[in-house]
């Protein structure tokens, strides 16, 4: 199952469209996302990352835009990646407005006129149906088609088991490599 999802994402990781990566919490949403970006023509620019769920909505534009002549997460990872993870948590009026600075590239930070640009390829992640919140209202739909020219699905590891002997091999050696065993 994971090697059909991983030629997929290594076909669009040649895109620099936006991606939606759906799975469960665990599944691999966040490597999955960096498998994309090792792939891309933006590898050597930054890969950024921000936990929408973890900020306070007060919060939340001030890590997107930033402020006070500090750059947000939009404006440091110009000309690289940014993973925007549990997207489905952004309040309504932000999702307006990075569907705004998405599209023109650029935007503005706020309490100041001064235009940002921002070209970056966007990866986002949820665990719930983005086009479902779109029909509930909850999510804005211009933002929801911006975002889904590539749709992934991590599967959950109990939906690919073949995948457990080889990870736990994996994880064995890095952990040794972390901790080698004094004899």
């Amino acid at each position: 199952i994971m090697q059909k999802v991983l030629a997929y994402a290594a076909n669009i990781a040649c895109s620099d469209s936006a991606v939606i990566i759906y799975g469960e919490s665990g599944a691999g949403k966040k490597a999955m996302a960096q498998y994309i970006y090792t792939h891309s023509a933006r590898k050597d620019g930054p890969f950024l990352v921000l936990n929408c769920a973890s900020l306070a909505p007060d919060q939340i534009d001030l890590a997107l835009w930033g402020g006070a002549g500090q750059n947000g997460v939009l404006a440091a990872a110009h000309n690289g990646t940014l993973l925007l993870e549990d997207i489905g948590t952004l309040p309504f009026s932000t999702q307006i407005n990075l569907c705004n600075a998405i599209r023109r590239r650029t935007f503005r930070r706020p309490g100041s006129g001064e235009s940002v640009p921002c070209d970056v390829r966007i990866l986002v992640s949820s665990q719930k149906n983005l086009k479902e919140l779109v029909d509930a209202g909850i999510f804005f739909d211009n933002l929801y088609y911006s975002l889904s020219v590539f749709l992934i699905t991590v599967p959950p590891l109990r939906q690919r088991k073949e995948d457990i002997i080889p990870l736990a091999h994996w994880f064995l050696e890095a952990f040794n490599e972390k901790s080698p065993v004094k004899k």
